[in-house]
């Protein structure tokens, strides 16, 4: 994989052409793993996160999926190339058109017919509702993204103050099948909304392997700064690195904002520490100001939060037996 340096087009934006187009070429075909973001950001001398913008570009553009603990593969669902999929779905639809025409029912019947069916569709999809609640952002987007992948469910994320501060919070969580917070939060959840307690869950959250090894070879007079969304998610790494024996009286913070000045903030800094799942596909200037400390020696971490498998197989099986019983 080239990339022009001096051209208009944006980095991240060259990775997933290229590897579009090998997708085109046959190069990469469907449930092939790709170079991990880790691996490709030091081959190519960039942030891993302009990789990860680019593999979040490709997620969400359904050519690669995001296998939990096992990396990023070409999606079998994909259709950069496979137009025989959308020739057979149209086939498909060609074919019970006739049917549907030989049983004499009209044009406009078939129509209430298809529309009435995704109507139904749609509404068995989005009927089981989740709600997360934990006292940082950070939290909420790992819920969000370890569990998005189970059919039939639709996530909605609340800050813990937000339900700590509202007048009725059982009420503001009652339309929910199932709520989600972390061991943290569990007791304090449960105790100002009562009777909702059997619909409340805990997972334990845990640190990724490549993040624990990346903050375990932190040397001690590194300078160290922490870029995140809130200062909550700043003291949980703090705390983190203090079971490593780092000194964290020295380390700021600095919220990903628009108008915060990343450059000089990274001036000082030796390694940068920030959310793995935090999108930086919408602030060029964070994403500008990371490439260029990578470039010149800076280490970039990022802070792999996860559910546990313990907890997450838990919760998968708890969604499962309620939807079940819907």
């Amino acid at each position: 994989m080239r990339i022009d340096r001096n051209s208009t087009v944006p980095v991240y934006r060259q990775i997933t052409q290229n590897i579009t187009l090998m997708v085109k070429q046959g190069k990469l075909k469907p449930g092939d793993k790709v170079v991990p973001e880790r691996e490709l950001a030091t081959a190519l001398n960039l942030s891993r996160g302009t990789v990860k913008k680019a593999y979040g570009e490709l997620e969400n553009n359904n050519v690669l999926e995001v296998v939990q603990g096992r990396g990023s593969f070409i999606s079998r669902n994909q259709d950069v190339l496979i137009q025989s999929r959308k020739d057979r779905a149209v086939q498909l639809i060609d074919n019970a058109l006739t049917e549907l025409e030989a049983l004499n029912f009209s044009h406009r019947e078939i129509t209430t017919f298809f529309q009435l069916m995704l109507m139904n569709r749609e509404q068995k999809i989005n009927s089981f509702h989740i709600a997360a609640v934990d006292c940082n952002s950070e939290a909420l987007t790992v819920f969000e993204k370890q569990l998005r992948y189970i059919s039939g469910t639709r996530i909605s994320k609340y800050l813990l103050d937000d339900v700590v501060e509202n007048g009725d919070p059982e009420r503001l969580l009652s339309g929910f099948d199932v709520i989600l917070t972390t061991s943290t939060h569990y007791n304090e959840l449960s105790a100002i909304c009562p009777a909702l307690k059997e619909r409340i869950l805990q997972a334990a959250l845990t640190l990724g392997q490549e993040t624990i090894i990346d903050l375990a070879s932190i040397k001690p007079e590194s300078r160290i700064g922490t870029i995140c969304i809130t200062e909550r998610f700043h003291q949980i790494v703090k705390d983190r690195m203090t079971l490593f024996g780092l000194e964290t009286d020295d380390v700021s913070y600095l919220c990903n904002c628009r108008g915060s000045d990343f450059h000089n903030y990274l001036e000082n800094k030796d390694v940068v520490i920030l959310p793995s799942e935090m999108s930086v596909s919408d602030n060029w200037d964070l994403t500008d100001a990371l490439d260029k400390f990578s470039a010149r020696g800076g280490k970039i971490i990022n802070f792999d939060y996860q559910i546990d498998r313990g907890s997450l197989i838990y919760i998968e099986e708890q969604i499962s037996n309620r939807m079940e019983r819907l």
